[in-house]
């Protein structure tokens, strides 16, 4: 192959087989996105064997011919690295894991997930023993990481030690193709060619252990036993065979001569929006994702969506699917019931669902994966084509000029001053106001803003404002009390982590800072399941009493899993408390719960996702214990909700009337408890400092006026409380 001396970018070609599924879709999306930007001459592909490839673009692709071999792995590491050599791209990038160890050119590579190293058993001997060890060695020596999701990213800094800064999370998103079909021809004839039943709930992906199709199974064949009314509806699956479908076998055959299952095999990309379209519900309860593309085609097609509430997918799905345990079949069974028998909710879902699924877009992701391809040439010392003006670029936060940074660092440090606590570089680098930085930025700038010098000092490892050295050892004073305070309660902890019909529970406030004022309460964030919030905060009640702890355990918000937008609008004190959780169970809630509030990663662009607080060992007995209840009461729930609403609604309207705070919102799905609410002179008080030092400018009030719009429910007065507690709306009992 000639090549001239333009520069070019250069792709692992080898996903592109026929009968593709996952990894090969997002490449091909990633080629043909990429192709519709201007950022470079063209792209070359790379494949040990030829490639499937869509014509469209081809004008601005070119396919390396030759080096044939058969085994990827060897091609991978023998042959690619010299014809890399020879050809010579700017980049070269690898979307399926495997890159070589030695290159002779900057390398991207994706890792979709880390369900080799988390679940082993879904795997032959050759990956576990093999590939586990290249793989590690593959993303150390990458130049950088993309994977396709937030939940993904935290897997693989942790499992492989990687840097978070060479991670990058980029969404995939459906294809175009993927929309609501309504044209009755299209269904007729794919109705025709697969003999879909007129009622059916649709799966889509490989049959293959880790999408869980045996509890699906088991799930489908309770149905009718207990909603008789559905026996007419079938479950077909959409994929073809995988690794250990075989034990599967004879289940599907007695499913299929009893007229309950229809398996299709692989069907192509095309026929899948129809399939889609006419399905009643998507069912997707894997047990490990590293994405799912499934849940946003099924939620493009206006399909509504059932799938798990772990790993990538309840990040993926939000509040636009039903999200059931994946390894509970009778809570599989009962979603897919919910669904089935409430027109209501199915319209809602395929409703919300559209609209989460224009939320990804490939477009997007290919300007994202654009930032990261120039990253890498900058650091590299490259030069790229990719610096080219893009005519549709993405939307990142943009790097700040040096006077921004300069204020947005002093901003910061008098925000922590108005609590009395200095910051660590790490801590004033993640909560860095509306300002996206590199760490090392922050610590340049430090060195080199005479105003810095001049207002802030460096004392122990810690940074705080000229004067107020004395707060380092009042924080190490603070930290220790809380430590001590955390210690005493372990117990207590552990036994409120498994209340019934709870999902999360975190420390929040002051208790995640290690910072409360008088270290003798412990500040807590719970979100429970849908529609149990009442019956989770009376039992947290008891139990808190039982234990003589209820001044110390203190649950300021209770929300549940469909009512993760936090009311009230956003600012910057609830957006750096949301962010500064740590969950003690349920982590995957914890990241949900961030999703559904995206404004504060906007206030606080360089914030991680929360971090768990290890404090205990998991014990599988206590889940079953937890479930075991929740079963046992799962037929009077809808009275227990009932009485706890009536009976704690009732002291904590008297309460908030007494303290005339704003602070406690009682409302669908959400409580927000804080009977001293100090957010509004805390913002206040800011405002005033901010403007003493100068610093209060338009951009801080866009900044801050931007996100006022975003509220997700109006605050709630005394009166709306005692509405939202009095007869005329409580709960009535199932």
């Amino acid at each position: 192959m000639a090549v001239s001396d333009s520069f070019f970018l250069g792709i692992d070609a080898t996903p592109l087989r026929p009968g593709r599924t996952g990894v090969g879709t997002y490449t091909e999306n990633l080629i043909g996105s990429l192709q519709e930007t201007d950022a470079f001459d063209r792209i070359v592909l790379f494949s040990n064997r030829p490639a499937e490839l869509d014509r469209s673009g081809a004008a601005r692709r070119q396919v390396h011919e030759g080096d044939v071999f058969p085994v990827r792995a060897v091609w991978m590491q023998t042959i690619l690295p010299r014809v890399l050599r020879k050809v010579r791209p700017a980049l070269c990038h690898f979307p399926n894991y495997l890159a070589p160890l030695s290159c002779p050119c900057p390398r991207v590579v994706t890792f979709h997930d880390m369900s080799l190293f988390r679940y082993p058993r879904f795997y032959g001997w050759k990956k576990r023993h093999l590939s586990r060890a290249l793989l590690a060695q593959v993303a150390r020596r990458a130049e950088a990481v993309i994977t396709v999701s937030e939940s993904s990213r935290s897997e693989i800094v942790r499992i492989l030690g990687i840097h978070a800064r060479k991670v990058h999370a980029i969404h995939e998103a459906p294809s175009p193709a993927f929309h609501p079909v309504t044209d009755t021809d299209v269904h007729e004839d794919v109705r025709s060619r697969y003999g879909l039943p007129e009622s059916f709930v649709l799966h889509v992906g490989t049959l293959e252990p880790r999408k869980n199709i045996a509890r699906l199974l088991s799930a489908f064949e309770g149905l009718s036993r207990h909603h008789p009314i559905l026996r007419d509806v079938r479950l077909v699956l959409a994929g073809a065979r995988g690794w250990k479908s075989g034990p599967l076998a004879d289940r599907m055959r007695r499913l299929e001569e009893k007229g309950r299952l229809l398996e299709l095999g692989y069907v192509p990309q095309g026929d899948l929006p129809p399939l889609y379209s006419m399905a009643r519900l998507v069912a997707y309860p894997s047990l490990y994702e590293g994405f799912g593309l499934p849940i946003v085609e099924g939620m493009a097609c206006g399909t509504p969506v059932l799938t798990s509430d772990r790993s990538s997918m309840a990040e993926v799905a939000g509040t636009a699917a039903v999200l059931v345990d994946p390894e509970d079949v009778g809570d599989i069974r009962k979603g897919i019931e919910r669904v089935l028998t409430s027109p209501g909710l199915a319209g809602e879902l395929a409703e919300r669902g559209k609209s989460r699924a224009a939320e990804f877009s490939w477009r997007r992701a290919a300007g994202e994966t654009l930032d990261v391809y120039r990253r890498v040439l900058d650091s590299s010392g490259g030069r790229s084509p990719l610096w080219r003006e893009d005519p549709h670029p993405s939307t990142p936060v943009a790097s700040p000029g040096p006077e921004d940074l300069g204020r947005s660092i002093l901003r910061t440090l008098i925000y922590a001053d108005l609590f009395h606590f200095p910051l660590t570089l790490g801590e004033l680098h993640r909560g860095l106001m509306g300002q996206r930085a590199d760490r090392e930025e922050v610590e340049e700038r430090l060195r080199g803003d005479p105003r810095l010098r001049d207002r802030t000092t460096r004392c122990d490892g810690h940074l705080c404002l000229k004067g107020r050295e004395g707060l380092v050892e009042r924080r190490r004073s603070q930290e220790a009390a809380t430590d001590r305070l955390i210690a005493g309660n372990l117990v207590l902890l552990r036994v409120l982590s498994r209340i019934p019909f709870l999902r999360m529970i975190a420390f929040s406030g002051g208790t995640s800072h290690k910072n409360s004022p008088a270290c003798h309460d412990l500040d807590l964030f719970l979100v429970a399941a849908p529609g149990r919030i009442w019956t989770v905060h009376a039992l947290f009640v008891l139990i808190s009493r039982l234990f003589r702890r209820r001044r110390v355990a203190c649950a300021n918000y209770i929300v549940d899993t469909t009512h993760l937008r936090l009311p009230g609008g956003a600012d910057l004190f609830k957006g750096h408390e949301l962010l500064s959780i740590k969950p003690l169970t349920g982590e995957r809630w914890a990241r949900a719960l961030v999703e559904a509030n995206a404004w504060a990663l906007e206030l606080y662009p360089n914030a991680p996702m929360p971090c768990p607080e290890e404090l205990w060992q998991e014990r599988r007995w206590e889940k079953w214990i937890q479930r075991g209840i929740e079963k046992a009461l799962w037929p009077f729930r809808g009275l227990f909700e009932w009485a706890a609403r009536r009976l704690f609604g009732r002291r904590i309207r008297r309460q908030a009337k007494a303290s005339r705070s704003a602070g406690v919102i009682l409302d669908d799905g959400i409580l927000k408890l804080h009977v001293r609410d100090r957010r509004a002179p805390v913002v206040e008080r800011f405002r005033g400092r901010l403007q003493e030092e100068g610093l209060w400018d338009r951009r801080m009030e866009a900044l801050l006026g931007s996100f006022e719009t975003r509220a997700a429910h109006p605050p709630v007065s005394t009166q709306a409380i005692s509405t939202a507690c009095g007869p005329a709306s409580v709960n009535k009992p199932e």
